[in-house]
């Protein structure tokens, strides 16, 4: 693997100038992508956005539509949309993605409602875990599944600290892309 990039990062000239940088865009009023995964067949990418929904995308025909959503009672009148940060522990904040290939499973890390899991026909995701080792999450950011183990691993950004209270900082001109090389 190693050398796989040492490989491709040793001639970028060659390699990059011959692709194109195509921007998928997002269905109206869905801002911050943040995160990608693709399903065993090849689908998505998936990515989380700032109103906590997840959506995948279904090629440039169809475009991205909504997947999943991890705020266990999410209204749509209150979250679709929303860039209010402060509405985070409502609607969620999905951040990490990962797909489980052997179990069929999205696993999301959200920065409000901790590690959920969705399966291969969307829908609410169910929660995996709020806490490790007795410690409550407060701010998952990052996560990745082991393709041959299928051990979910996930960052926990702040043990003191929720998105929100710093959030716009990060994304205050909410001008974030999907961007496909």
């Amino acid at each position: 693997m190693l050398f796989l990039f040492l490989f491709l990062f040793s001639f970028p000239s060659t390699i990059l100038s011959n692709r194109i940088f195509i921007k998928l865009p997002l269905p109206k009023n869905v801002t911050s992508p943040y995160s990608f995964a693709f399903d065993q067949l090849g689908g998505g990418p998936y990515t989380g956005v700032t109103d906590g929904r997840i959506f995948k995308y279904g090629g440039p025909k169809v475009g991205f539509t909504e997947f999943a959503f991890t705020a266990p009672n999410r209204s749509k009148e209150v979250c679709d949309g929303t860039r209010d940060i402060n509405l985070g522990p409502i609607c969620g904040r999905p951040l990490g993605l990962g797909y489980d290939h052997s179990s069929n499973q999205l696993y999301i890390a959200d920065a409000y409602f901790g590690l959920l899991a969705v399966g291969s026909n969307g829908g609410p995701a169910t929660q995996a875990a709020t806490s490790a080792e007795g410690v409550p999450f407060r701010f998952l950011s990052g996560l990745d599944v082991d393709p041959v183990t299928g051990t979910v691993y996930i960052t926990d950004f702040s043990t003191e600290y929720e998105l929100r209270y710093f959030a716009d900082r990060f994304s205050s001109r909410h001008n974030w892309k999907v961007i496909k090389i």
